[in-house]
């Protein structure tokens, strides 16, 4: 897949990331309350002192890496599901980031002025989620809001009927399996 770098501001490399061995476990989807522009901007932003994501995906279908996937990406915030490791000694938190990617959606699509998701988008994300499975065969796939209590459910979307994720098709088509 062929892709912009920009890098985001915020993200952990270094000692931590390889020591002790990272294992990748989650592909985390979001969304962004507007465009992937902003989206964008924000991640680069000085004044953001607390988010990023590995990848940003625009309603064309375009796809903008912002944290290599050596590194943490600032995704998954204070962050926890089932028995998934949250790195909690070393981060002094509950946290996801350290064992996860982290996926930003334009959109929802009532934010963006768009009736449904966009065909381009959904289909990028599709062959995103393929290609990282591809390269980490143990991962699975889950929405922010499973992990990160009080957020808005990818899969439910916002209440508008046009919000609703494919989240069955998601994991069909990209073949990997939902946490």
């Amino acid at each position: 897949m062929i892709m912009d770098f920009i890098p985001a501001k915020n993200k952990t490399s270094g000692g931590f990331v390889r020591q002790p061995p990272r294992k990748f476990l989650l592909i985390v989807i979001h969304w962004i309350a507007g465009s992937a522009a902003a989206g964008i901007r924000w991640f680069q932003n000085p004044n953001n002192t607390e988010s990023s994501a590995h990848y940003v995906i625009d309603v064309d279908g375009k796809v903008t890496q912002m944290v290599l996937e050596e590194e943490i990406a600032w995704h998954a915030g204070l962050s926890e599901y089932k028995d998934y490791p949250t790195y909690e000694k070393e981060w002094k938190a509950k946290s996801l980031n350290p064992c996860s990617i982290g996926i930003e959606l334009a959109g929802p699509p009532s934010r963006i002025g768009r009736d449904g998701w966009p065909k381009p988008l959904i289909e990028s994300c599709y062959a995103l989620c393929r290609e990282i499975h591809i390269r980490y065969p143990d991962i699975k796939i889950i929405d922010h809001s499973s992990i990160c209590k009080g957020k808005i459910d990818v899969k439910k979307g916002t209440g508008h009927p046009e919000d609703v994720f494919p989240w069955t098709e998601l994991l069909e088509k990209s073949g990997v399996p939902e946490a």
